[in-house]
């Protein structure tokens, strides 16, 4: 769904998936369906019990993403504070460069962070996954 753009969405589906384009804010929720976010303009909160989310352009001040089973990709295009969380899949961030305190906790999987954990950062790159790969690289 393409949405005027900084135009607020929000909503939720069961059994199915959701697409958007060009919003503002946005705070969207699935049961078994993919999340897909482009160019969004505002904060985004993302949920979804058994699907991926996979977010890019995200413009805003800060994104939340949580997924029960499903892989995490997040590509936000502004310094922000981003947080994911996964219980059975992969988390992979694109971070445009600046400072970040990186907390990167996996139960069975690997990590590689490919920008450096500054502690006195303003924000904060927070990503959780029990069993699935932790991945954060810079934006060229």
């Amino acid at each position: 769904m393409d949405v005027p753009a900084g135009i607020p969405v929000t909503g939720s589906t069961e059994a199915g998936a959701l697409s958007l384009s060009s919003g503002g804010e946005v705070k969207v929720s699935t049961t078994d369906g993919w999340v897909k976010v482009h160019d969004a303009k505002g904060p985004v909160d993302i949920r979804t019990t058994n699907g991926s989310i996979d977010a890019n352009g995200l413009n805003g001040t800060a994104t939340t993403a949580r997924a029960s089973n499903g892989s995490i990709s997040l590509t936000p295009t502004t310094v922000q504070n981003v947080s994911a969380q996964t219980t059975n899949g992969s988390i992979t961030v694109t971070a445009p460069s600046g400072q970040y305190q990186v907390a990167a906790h996996s139960q069975n999987g690997h990590k590689k962070l490919g920008i450096p954990d500054t502690a006195s950062a303003a924000h904060h790159l927070n990503l959780t996954t029990s069993n699935g790969d932790i991945s954060v690289k810079s934006a060229k």
